[in-house]
């Protein structure tokens, strides 16, 4: 099944659940919201995908999950400011790999505004609760690691950021993340070859790649652009 098809009935699915009966629809996780949501963004429907965000935050109050991914509706929206406010809302729900992800979600907003201290001191944290590891971290949450190494790239150190990269870059196996790394790593060509295979696997690395900071060296490359506008019908960058 296309995967446009597969997400519409998920949506579809999960719809149904709430139209069923009161108390299925009070027991949809944040998770289940969250799917739902980030359909409606893939779709192109970005009300209905802020819609089930705002949604999972008044059905889960205290849980980091619905604000976590109000955060990135908002980066996709190319608000970050407004992104860190609820990434920092998250933060104060989360802890361990949970926080983890709020920690690495910032440092991208971060990372947007140019703020490269505040997304290196996220990233830093980040590192220090899965033990200072660059190869545990590759495996377990390459983001972190590869936003770390962008931001040191920002603060003068080049040298030891891509010697980072080099070191982790055949523990990558998911092809966005080995696009990111080549992106740092400055080679256009396998960039491009990675982020076309991650497109395949899920058009939302079309939407990450236009608000990645990673990526920002290449946001204004002709080719980048075409590769963007074959694998989306969502809409374009501002």
């Amino acid at each position: 099944m296309p995967e446009q098809a597969k997400r519409l009935e998920l949506v579809e699915q999960l719809e149904l659940l709430v139209g069923h009966e009161l108390d299925s629809a009070q027991n949809l996780s944040v998770a289940e919201l969250a799917s739902m949501s980030l359909s409606y963004l893939v779709l192109g429907d970005l009300d209905k995908a802020l819609s089930k965000a705002t949604e999972a935050i008044q059905r889960h109050p205290t849980k980091y999950d619905g604000y976590r991914l109000m955060g990135t509706l908002l980066k996709f929206q190319g608000k970050p400011q407004d992104a860190i406010k609820q990434f920092t809302t998250a933060a104060g729900y989360a802890s361990g790999p949970e926080l983890v992800s709020v920690l690495t979600s910032r440092s991208d907003a971060y990372a947007i505004l140019g703020d490269w201290k505040a997304a290196l001191s996220d990233t830093e944290r980040g590192l220090q609760l899965v033990g200072n590891d660059t190869k545990t971290a590759a495996r377990i949450n390459p983001s972190l690691l590869l936003n770390h190494c962008y931001a040191l790239t920002h603060l003068g150190k080049t040298e030891s950021a891509l010697e980072m990269v080099r070191e982790v870059l055949p523990l990558l196996e998911d092809a966005y993340f080995r696009a990111v790394a080549f992106a740092i790593l400055g080679d256009k060509e396998q960039m491009l070859k990675s982020l076309k295979s991650s497109i395949k696997e899920d058009r939302i690395n079309v939407l990450e790649a236009r608000y990645d900071p990673n990526l920002a060296a290449y946001h204004e490359d002709a080719d980048f652009q075409e590769l963007l506008r074959a694998g989306s019908h969502a809409p374009k960058k501002d």
